[in-house]
């Protein structure tokens, strides 16, 4: 592969990795934003889940391990919150792939640099 080339295939590399580093930052954005959503149903359940009382005025449900467990339960019972479930899951994967894509990227970007400095080397010892 001759040294124009090998420039060539490093820019376009270089280029699809800034791309995807812009891909990653907007995906955490998202599930930030998407965990903060569930966050503050979380919240609101739980707080009308704690303000729950009997007939004689005690708390139906008395201590932490069980209002935890109500929460989870009324919140599965919401549509919007697993649909932020699934969306957050979605995010996940997606954040997931492109590491793996970024992490490919750079092995490529230094496998062009090592590409032109031998061929760097090589142009300089047979002129």
């Amino acid at each position: 592969m001759n040294t124009s080339k090998i420039f060539d295939e490093w820019e376009k590399t270089l280029n699809e990795l800034a791309n995807a580093r812009m891909e990653l930052a907007h995906i955490n954005s998202e599930i930030q934003k998407t965990k903060d959503a569930l966050a503050e149903i979380e919240a609101h359940i739980y707080v009308d889940i704690s303000k729950m009382r009997d007939e004689n005025g005690k708390p139906i449900y008395p201590n932490e391990t069980l209002r935890q467990k109500a929460t989870m339960l009324n919140l599965l019972g919401i549509e919007r919150y697993r649909n932020l479930k699934d969306i957050l899951r979605r995010y996940e994967e997606k954040k997931e792939i492109l590491i793996a894509k970024i992490s490919n990227l750079k092995d490529r970007v230094e496998y062009f640099r090592y590409l032109v400095e031998a061929n760097r080397d090589a142009s300089e010892t047979n002129p």
